[in-house]
């Protein structure tokens, strides 16, 4: 299944970075550390503030789990865009759908975007795990994050 028949897709937009004073409201970017986040700022406009939780996908094809607001990056040639599940999801769903986005991101490049038409493209697995399967994922899951948090705190 295509991601439009499981998301509503939304595209950020944002003013530059560096005009934008520090606060509290996760600025997500390009980034494929701190799950996107590559400041907190004080958002001034409400309509570029993206409600949660969804998925935000960047340029480059890289999904990550948002379960606050934020204001996504929307100018300059670097885009997210916000997918927001049409019905609702466990983070471990959200999770699930990231990951598979991730797998297909070796399509997207510099010269290449992850715009929306070429991302709506990319096929998705149907969620169909068990209960005891979903606690498994995420045990997995949080030990794949963890693992990854001790190599970069080293």
């Amino acid at each position: 299944m295509k991601i439009p028949e499981l998301f509503h897709p939304k595209n950020a937009r944002s003013g530059n970075l560096e005009d934008y004073s520090t606060g509290t409201t996760p600025f997500v970017s390009n980034s494929n550390l701190n799950n996107g986040v590559v400041r907190f700022i004080q958002a001034d406009d409400p309509a570029e503030v993206i409600e949660a939780p969804c998925l935000a996908v960047n340029g480059f094809g890289f999904a990550t789990v948002q379960l606050q607001p934020f204001v996504g990056a929307g100018n300059g040639g670097v885009h997210i865009i916000a997918l927001h599940p049409k019905h609702p999801m466990t983070v471990t769903e959200l999770a699930y759908y990231a990951a598979q986005i991730n797998r297909a991101s070796w399509r997207f490049s510099y010269g290449r975007r992850a715009i929306e038409r070429r991302l709506l493209q990319v096929d998705l697995v149907p969620f169909g795990l068990s209960a005891q399967e979903s606690q498994r994922f995420l045990a997995q899951f949080s030990s794949s994050v963890r693992s990854s948090l001790r190599t970069v705190v080293r």
